[in-house]
């Protein structure tokens, strides 16, 4: 986006890892005016650890001012208890033609009835819940439209069967058509790995 011309007026950057608001803030800020870098101080065991630290904060931006939401890898990193309320904050800050570009990694609890009403997502490490998170497709159209939200278009379908979806969700207002998102039929199989991108050994 710094690179970008014409150049966004405003970007505020936002992670839990402390260490990577601080590069932040040394390494690009000085070179982009404009753009701000905050650290969402919250709990997290491994890259912001504290007892003492909430379970979720406010977004540190004001009501119906953001044009662009952009949360890919991130809604496949809050746990079930959270992501509520992180929508709700993404409804209060978009504007009303405002977009959230999000990804989400999806199942349909219909395959796992012992999960029941109160369950809707699965977990791929228990050491370390974060690493991974698949909420049920229907649960999430509706925790969506609870907080104001809707799909509207899907820019990328897995590629391949129970790996990311891309989606844009925009603030509910007259105009605004909500889509139902679709069974995932994607041929089972292995998604790139990504890991070896970091260690090719």
């Amino acid at each position: 986006m710094i690179l970008q011309r014409p150049r966004p007026a405003r970007y505020v950057g936002v992670d839990v890892h402390p260490a990577l608001i601080d590069w932040c803030r040394s390494n690009l800020a000085p070179a982009a005016p404009g753009f701000e870098f905050y650290h969402h101080d919250v709990a997290d065991v491994l890259v912001n650890p504290g007892e003492d630290k909430p379970h979720v904060l406010p977004l540190p931006v004001p009501d119906a001012s953001v044009s662009f939401f952009e949360a890919l890898s991130i809604f496949t990193h809050i746990v079930e208890s959270q992501i509520s309320f992180y929508f709700r904050e993404a409804a209060r800050v978009l504007r009303d033609d405002g977009e959230m570009n999000a990804s989400f990694l999806l199942f349909d609890k219909s395959d796992f009835p012992v999960l029941g009403p109160a369950r809707n997502a699965l977990y791929v490490d228990e050491s370390y819940a974060p690493s991974g998170i698949y909420y049920d497709r229907e649960w999430l159209q509706r925790a969506l439209a609870d907080a104001g939200l809707a799909v509207t278009r899907i820019p990328q379908y897995p590629e391949v069967r129970g790996f990311q979806w891309r989606l844009s969700i925009a603030p509910l207002r007259p105009g605004v058509t909500p889509i139902v998102l679709p069974a995932d039929t994607e041929d089972r199989g292995t998604p790139r790995d990504y890991a070896a991108l970091y260690d090719p050994a």
